[in-house]
């Protein structure tokens, strides 16, 4: 590949001469204008040809396109499609040596060159279908790496450079759907677009109107005839206490609780002070003879039911206490009678109301 692309190199550069700026490219402007474009056309197109000779290709491709931009010409850009193939640019040098083929006469000596380098990139440089999904609406424009894609160019397998692509569909009203995709050489993608679904709609619907306070209540008409008096409903009571988070409720429970435990505790120690009372009845069998284990065991046996006697009382006691603050903790009884507004023809008031 190296000898084939050295060939091509030095043909291009006999035939790519420095007086080939002496074509004519461009519409007639103004001559002075068009000779200053020329001249540093040609002094850019020198300088791209010594860093070529250099071998080094970014520099003197900087150079090509800048003389290319100046003043167009087939030479300019096979010289700039050999430094894009030697930087990997495989689609952009396709593109390119193709188009100095069709720029050029057919007897040309360059058209040979242009067609033995687009030879070697055909297999190599990777391809990106572009296809509009099924059902997508008109109007859409598709841009990809920051320039416009051609209505013509979608659907077919254009030539690209390996690396990192973005895709973007614009449609009007929506926002911009970007995709990415990355070719490898000699890749052949297909990416298949559609715009982004238009945004959520705001509801026209006016909104709905806020609630009424609880307990609020529409005032009941005058009964018809004029005589009856007509009595307003009376607020809403408010609900029984259910207990939940009541403190005194909560201490009741906590105090019972205590008690309970006070009382097991004052069972077991009474149980053991009645065990060690066996032991003293065994080891002393007369007030004048006892042992030493019997003196200590009638200690021990005294020691727990003083603990057996005062815990038992204090579990009474914390029991009581308990069941007390749990009944004082419920809800307390509504009264009987109730006062409410009343109405009528001849005038309104309150009135007091009973229940039976």
């Amino acid at each position: 590949m190296r000898v084939r692309f050295a060939v091509l190199l030095a043909a291009a550069a006999l035939l790519s001469a420095p007086s080939a700026l002496a074509q004519t490219g461009k519409p007639a402007e103004g001559a002075a204008s068009q000779e200053a474009r020329k001249r540093d056309a040609k002094a850019k197109f020198i300088q791209g040809r010594e860093a070529l000779n250099r071998s080094e290709y970014a520099t003197a491709l900087i150079l090509f396109r800048t003389s290319q931009e100046l003043y167009p010409q087939p030479g300019t850009l096979l010289n700039l499609a050999l430094c894009e193939e030697r930087l990997g640019m495989l689609g952009s040098a396709l593109v390119h040596f193709q188009e100095v083929v069709r720029l050029l006469p057919p007897g040309d000596e360059r058209v040979s060159i242009a067609k033995n380098g687009a030879a070697m990139l055909e297999p190599r440089a990777p391809r990106l279908r572009i296809e509009i999904a099924k059902g997508t609406p008109e109007g859409i424009s598709i841009v990809r790496d920051g320039a416009p894609v051609e209505a013509s160019d979608l659907g077919r397998d254009l030539p690209l450079d390996p690396g990192r692509h973005v895709v973007v569909v614009k449609a009007p009203e929506r926002p911009d759907r970007p995709y990415e995709v990355t070719l490898v050489e000699g890749a052949r993608e297909v990416l298949t677009v559609e715009p982004a679904p238009p945004p959520q709609a705001v509801s026209s619907e006016p909104n709905p109107p806020p609630p009424r306070l609880g307990g609020e209540r529409p005032i009941a008409p005058l009964a018809p005839g004029g005589g009856n008096s007509v009595e307003l409903p009376a607020p809403d009571r408010p609900r029984a206490d259910s207990g939940a988070g009541n403190p005194m409720r909560t201490a009741g429970l906590a105090v019972g609780g205590a008690g309970a435990l006070s009382l097991a505790v004052g069972a077991v120690t009474g149980i053991l002070a009645f065990s060690k009372k066996g032991e003293v009845d065994t080891l002393c069998p007369r007030e004048d003879v006892c042992s030493e284990e019997g003196v200590s065991a009638e200690r021990t046996g005294k020691a727990l039911a003083t603990a057996s006697t005062v815990t038992v009382i204090v579990g009474v006691a914390a029991i009581g206490a308990g069941v007390t603050l749990f009944v004082l903790s419920g809800p307390k009884a509504k009264p009987a009678a109730a006062i409410g507004p009343w109405v009528s023809p001849g005038g309104a008031g309150l009135g007091a109301r009973g229940r039976f």
